[in-house]
């Protein structure tokens, strides 16, 4: 026994020997846990590897040139932006002056953004496709730029790192009327060759040697308020239904209102320059009486301080302004029918008292009320436009020009007649060929303006040259070089369009 357990340790070294041997003769497989990968397991997975990569490289190289692309069209956006919130504040004469002589003074949007030309310039436009994307533009000679459309041009305009051109188009011509006194289809809103204006882009930029006189859209309102107390009269229909007590109102219950507005004109020594001088006040009266009354207390404007000061050390050939609304009689019915009321219950005088002999230009300008409670629906005003005819008196005036917006009620066929202004109320209306010549030339009007009445601006007053004062505009950015192209056969990028209402 004890030797057959001695025996053991040999049997082991037998097997040592044999596996030895196996070695010898290539029948062993070694088992080893840190082995590789065969040639033919590497390939598929380089293979499996290449399916999933390449594309989602491709999608992070289309993603980067997409943001890319996004970035340039952000950056677009934010110029065209700019320079339509730099078009808001100006008109187009102020336009015209800025890119026609940017040295001057360039300020629609910072000058220090644009290092290439800035100029207005002359385009046809066409559309070839979708309106934002196939808009081409052909230059051409000015006169072929039809009247009301104007073409500006920016080159070099840099934001963060990136350049681009710009073509700015206005186009004033969807805003007037046609010539039949038609408005335009598409839009309900104010016109270019309105009959009513408002001051703000006639006073925009004038200096103080120029006397300037607005009236309140309130004070009418005031003054009819204060004749209602005046006469301690209860509240009105118009008022049970919400509305304002005006002197129409007035007028309905009996009583009758002549509204005297008065511009006086004094001398007011020498300017530092030596030039003789006038010191303007504009005063309104209101003389009122009710079932044959006089008003107990005297009602005046503008409230609560009665004479205004418009200017004072006006040089002489000055301007002086006088913007006022008219005290409109009619409802916007026709005379006889039904809301009409009698002639004679509402008059206005407007008077010019020149005490200076003195030469001066003075522009006489109504106004439509768009703000208070008792301004008139678009067919009301212009029947009540059409009824209004104030009278217009003046003493000292040979030395004055008058310009202004009343129309055919001052020197039209109504002239003289039982609607119109009396020959022999005053200087200002003894000469209605003279009174022509004075006024804006029909010459210098547009086709489709009757009378003289009309939208004034600035120029247009100065220099017979109508004023847009609301427009559509178009704005397409470019990459960098496409101005040098006159913009042929260039592509915008972006394209922002909206309306500018002076």
């Amino acid at each position: 026994m004890k030797r057959a357990m001695q025996g053991m340790p040999g049997n082991g070294m037998a097997d040592r020997r044999e596996t030895d041997m196996e070695k010898k003769n290539g029948n062993f497989q070694q088992r080893n846990k840190d082995a590789g990968f065969s040639l033919v397991e590497l390939l598929i997975a380089v293979i499996i590897l290449a399916i999933i990569v390449v594309p989602m490289l491709h999608g992070f190289v289309t993603s980067a040139r997409m943001n890319g692309k996004a970035k340039q069209v952000q950056r677009a956006t934010t110029v065209a932006q700019d320079i339509m919130e730099g078009l808001k504040a100006y008109d187009i004469e102020e336009l015209q002056a800025q890119f026609n002589e940017p040295a001057d003074g360039f300020y629609v949007i910072d000058a220090r953004l644009i290092h290439g030309s800035i100029k207005e310039d002359y385009f046809e436009k066409s559309v070839t496709g979708n309106e934002d994307e196939d808009i081409e533009y052909r230059h051409v000679p000015k006169d072929e730029v039809p009247p009301g459309i104007y073409y500006f041009t920016m080159e070099g305009v840099r934001l963060q790192g990136s350049e681009y051109d710009a073509l700015i188009r206005i186009d004033a011509v969807g805003y007037e009327k046609d010539a039949h006194g038609n408005p335009p289809a598409n839009h309900d809103n104010a016109f270019n060759n309105a009959d009513i204006t408002s001051p703000s882009s006639i006073i925009k930029g004038k200096t103080g040697k120029d006397g300037i006189y607005v009236q309140s859209a309130g004070q009418d309102l005031s003054a009819a308020e204060a004749v209602k107390k005046a006469w301690d009269l209860e509240d009105s229909e118009d008022e049970l239904a919400g509305k304002p007590f005006t002197f129409r109102t007035f007028a309905d219950q009996g009583g009758k209102v002549t509204r005297t507005i008065t511009l006086s004109m004094e001398n007011d020594g020498v300017d530092a320059e030596g030039n003789r001088c006038c010191k303007v006040s504009v005063q309104y009266a209101y003389d009122c009486t009710y079932n044959g009354a006089t008003c107990p207390v005297q009602i005046t404007g503008d409230f609560p301080t009665g004479a205004v000061p418009c200017g004072e050390k006006i040089p002489e050939g000055g301007n002086i302004y006088l913007f006022y609304y008219p005290l409109y009689a009619e409802r916007g019915t026709a005379a006889g029918s039904p809301g009409a009321l009698p002639e004679n219950k509402i008059k206005d005088n407007i008077v010019i008292n020149n005490k200076t002999g003195l030469p001066f230009t003075i522009y006489i300008v109504k106004q439509v009320d768009s703000v208070t409670a008792a301004s008139l629906p678009e067919q009301q005003l212009k029947i009540a436009e059409e009824k209004y005819a104030p009278a217009v008196k003046g003493t000292g005036t040979a030395e004055l020009t008058i310009r202004t917006n009343l129309g055919t009620n001052l020197v039209g066929p109504a002239f003289g007649s039982s609607g119109g202004s009396s020959p022999n109320d005053g200087k200002l209306a003894t000469d209605r060929d003279k009174m022509e010549d004075q006024m804006i030339p029909v010459a210098g009007q547009k086709a489709g303006i009757i009378g003289f009445k009309k939208v004034l601006g600035l120029s247009q007053m100065e220099d017979d040259k109508i004023t847009e004062v609301i427009y559509d505009v178009e704005i397409c950015i470019y990459k960098a070089g496409a101005g040098k192209k006159d913009f042929e056969d260039c592509r915008p990028m972006i394209v922002i369009k909206g309306s500018k209402n002076n």
